[in-house]
Formats: structure tokens, C-alpha cells, sequence
């Protein structure tokens, strides 16, 4: 691993573990490219990193972010970070307009960052984001009563897709 980079990870968990967000888009390069797999859309540049990082603190204030040992890529370039974020939804979470509920989220993630002149160029994470917003409450537990009708819901909604397409589901075409 390049120097810039043992030194870039080791600010990197840091600012995490601390949850310093003038440091982590220090961290990140002014036109950094961050895919987040819970926003519909690539954040761009270091003002729309902030806003989200904010929002995140914000939304779980006693989040820990607990940063694994970080491991490099053959390129010098790109480094995989494992993590585990733990934390309590006491804050609304403004990026998915969702609202405060209590409840508690934990789960494992890894961070995909290419760094360049000791600043991150692109970011990407990867989680179970279904998971996360069952924890959140924002979809029912899996074999309620609501995930049950949500089912049924999603079922009528595929039907009237494939009769809208004229596509005959599988079970159909083999009779």
C-alpha cells in the first residue's frame, strides 16, 4: 500500500470512529463521485457529501462506527475498508425523508475507496440495505401481518404488470 494511503486509512477510521465531518470531506476530493446504496441517487463533490454526512450524525447520533483493518488493492489505488454501523434512529433521516423511530440498526458493511494524492475520488459501501430498513422500521418485519398484505399487495401489483405487457407467467405457458 502507497504511504498516501496507510495515512489516508488510518485518518479515514478515525474520523469515522469520531464522527468528524469536517474531516472526512477534508478526506475527499472536491469533485468526489459517493454511491450510497440508500440514496436513488451518486452524490457529486464535497457539498453534497457533507449534507449527507450530516444528515446520517444527525439521524443516529450515538451511531458507532467501528472500523475494521483496511485492506488494499493490487492498483496502490483503491482500498476495502470493512466496518460495522451500530446506532439508534432518534433523528429524522433527511436524505430518505424518513422519520425518527427508535429503533436500533446494526449491521456489517464494506467500503470500496479509490484515493488519489491522499484524497477519496470515488466511494462506494456495500450493505444489506433491506435489512437496514427493516431494523428502521421503515418495512415490516419479515412474516407480520403488514409484510404479509404488502405481499399480497406486491402479487396484484406483478399481475397487472404482466397483463399491462401481455407476458403470461411462467406457470401459465407450460399448461
Amino acid at each position: 500500500m502507497e504511504r498516501d494511503t496507510a495515512e489516508f486509512a488510518r485518518g479515514w477510521k478515525a474520523a469515522w470512529e469520531s464522527h468528524d465531518v469536517a474531516a472526512l470531506v477534508e478526506l475527499c476530493a472536491p469533485d468526489v463521485v459517493w454511491d450510497e446504496p440508500a440514496l436513488d441517487e451518486t452524490l457529486h463533490g464535497q457539498e453534497q457529501v457533507r449534507t449527507f454526512l450530516v444528515a446520517t450524525f444527525e439521524a443516529f447520533p450515538d451511531v458507532r462506527c467501528e472500523v475494521g483493518p483496511v485492506c488494499p488493492a493490487p492498483d496502490g489505488h483503491t482500498i476495502f475498508v470493512p466496518y460495522r454501523f451500530a446506532g439508534t434512529m432518534t433523528g429524522a433521516w433527511k436524505p430518505l425523508g424518513i422519520a425518527p423511530t427508535g429503533a436500533r440498526v446494526d449491521f456489517l458493511a464494506i467500503d470500496r475507496i479509490q484515493v488519489r494524492d491522499g484524497v477519496v475520488v470515488r466511494y462506494e459501501t456495500y450493505y444489506d440495505s433491506l435489512r437496514v430498513v427493516r431494523q428502521i422500521g421503515a418495512l415490516p418485519r419479515i412474516g407480520s401481518r403488514a409484510d404479509r398484505a404488502m405481499r399480497r399487495l406486491q402479487h396484484l401489483q406483478a399481475r397487472w404488470q404482466r397483463l399491462n405487457r401481455g407476458v403470461r407467467p411462467a406457470s401459465a405457458r407450460s399448461a
